[in-house]
């Protein structure tokens, strides 16, 4: 699961990826690990996750990249959220990672060609590989109780000026590619997206 910041064309796309995801190939096991990434090319030559290649340079020694999410939402009862934010520092154009209202790390304005003027584009959401389950592995309750969905809650957006705004569904474009194995509600009222789904064989 992961919030995508974005500015530029597909060839020259500036992008930094924040959020959590289970990678055995890239970590090698099966734990739920905060994972970060970043581009200034599209995902062609440049960048890299967590602190693989130089860029993103870290601050805290709480939360960092590759780190193990230990406490994990209980399907039905008790959630447990990350209070994450990614702003764009106004007097020095760096992209600050927040957690909680605290420095985690950041990324240099210098790292990007188009993201030091801000992002256009804002995405929430995850991907999986091979049909394997998303979220909690399940769709999202029809009811739209949060303890049986995976989520993005509260969702906002901080302009030029530094003020937090909410989401405009008039701006929002919603993508299920594969609505039979994954999907996605978006929760007007309460500034949410659930999603999720078992995966499978998604034709």
């Amino acid at each position: 699961s992961q919030i995508w910041i974005e500015r530029g064309a597909p060839q020259g796309l500036n992008c930094i990826m924040v959020g959590w995801a289970i990678d055995p190939e890239f970590y090698g096991d099966n734990n739920i690990r905060f994972t970060t990434y970043w581009t200034n090319d599209g995902f062609e030559r440049t960048g890299c996750a967590n602190t693989v290649c130089k860029g993103y340079i870290q601050h805290s020694s709480e939360l960092y990249p590759g780190k193990i999410f230990d406490h994990v939402s209980i399907y039905g009862g008790h959630q447990v959220a990350a209070n994450l934010s990614v702003i764009r520092d106004g007097p020095t154009g760096n992209w600050l990672l927040m957690s909680n209202g605290a420095l985690v790390g950041y990324w240099p304005k210098e790292l990007f060609s188009h993201l030091g003027q801000g992002a256009d584009t804002i995405r929430y959401g995850a991907g999986t590989v091979g049909g394997a389950p998303m979220g909690n592995g399940k769709f999202p309750d029809k009811g739209n109780d949060l303890s049986k969905s995976s989520y993005f809650k509260d969702i906002k957006y901080v302009d030029a000026n530094l003020k937090s705004n909410p989401i405009s569904e008039l701006e929002m474009v919603v993508n299920t590619p594969k609505p039979n194995c994954y999907k996605l509600n978006y929760l007007k009222d309460k500034q949410t997206i659930t999603y999720g789904g078992p995966g499978g064989s998604c034709p």
